[in-house]
């Protein structure tokens, strides 16, 4: 079994009776143009394992183990397990690994080791929790190429100012930095989204560049955010987070790291927040 034309693609699909399901996200990239640019993007070396969250019918799964040493692909959908089967006899390097990516532990269904990255087109309907639930979970990953719907994309690498600038873009920035890098058009897939796609990378910071203390930044920011036309001092006084802190020490904290009480928070950059979360932790 192969997929080096859209044809192939097209024919699995027929072949297996395998229909996208609208409730797990799923749409199949067909254009074999992409997909070989998304795996050279990914800059794979031959001794590096992959592993791809939301492999479908193995599409992009088949090219990555032309590059990888090994391929995990992890599939929720046991519709997927025959055409995947069929796929790793042609591809000895293809691992088919059933299991729901968000609630298993990776570590216990893979063998993790230093030389391992996340290449996926990720199903849409989890993508967004599961970029920061396995930057939270999982130290291996030290790099992500994953192609997402724009808006998830256009949150991850927002800047201040920006209305796709929030608390998931600071939580994200704790861990890593990201890149953009291709956009997807809706026809690249079947059936073909509503919105485009954003193909980024997403690198992980070294480990004394990351904030500590992230369950409680993670908090302050949603503080921050709760209501995003509320002045930043406002929004941090209503929250039930920090009650203990009443006008005047706001301010005083605020002042402490040169910043306007007055400002929104989606004006604030990461930097800003990482500076105000060391002064509030002092006072803590």
């Amino acid at each position: 079994m192969k997929y080096e034309s859209s044809k192939d693609i097209e024919n699995a699909l027929l072949q297996f009776n395998i229909k996208p399901k609208k409730r797990l996200g799923q749409h199949f990239m067909t254009d074999i143009d992409v997909l070989k640019e998304i795996v050279e993007l990914a800059k794979i070396k031959k001794d590096e394992e992959i592993v791809e969250v939301g492999s479908g019918i193995g599409n992009l799964t088949y090219w990555l183990s032309k590059k990888a040493f090994k391929v995990y692909a992890v599939e929720f959908d046991r519709k997927m397990q025959q055409v995947l089967s069929g796929l790793q006899k042609e591809r000895k390097n293809i691992y088919p690994v059933f299991a729901d990516a968000l609630r298993e532990d990776l570590e216990k269904i893979i063998p993790v080791n230093q030389r391992i990255k996340l290449v996926a087109n990720l199903p849409y309907n989890i993508a967004a929790t599961l970029i920061l639930d396995y930057l939270e979970k999982y130290s291996f990953f030290k790099e992500f190429i994953v192609t997402v719907q724009k808006e998830v994309g256009q949150r991850i690498l927002s800047i201040p100012g920006k209305k796709n600038f929030g608390a998931y873009t600071l939580k994200v920035k704790c861990y890593a930095e990201g890149e953009f890098l291709k956009e997807i058009p809706s026809n690249a897939f079947f059936p073909e989204p509503k919105v485009s796609s954003w193909l980024i990378r997403i690198k992980r910071k070294k480990r004394s560049d990351e904030i500590g203390h992230k369950e409680l930044f993670f908090k302050m920011v949603d503080a921050a955010f709760y209501q995003r036309r509320k002045i930043i001092i406002n929004s941090l006084m209503n929250s039930n987070l920090f009650k203990k802190f009443g006008k005047n020490e706001w301010e005083e904290i605020l002042r402490k790291v040169g910043i306007s009480p007055k400002v929104r928070g989606e004006t604030l950059s990461f930097l800003e927040y990482k500076n105000l979360f060391d002064e509030l932790k002092k006072s803590l």
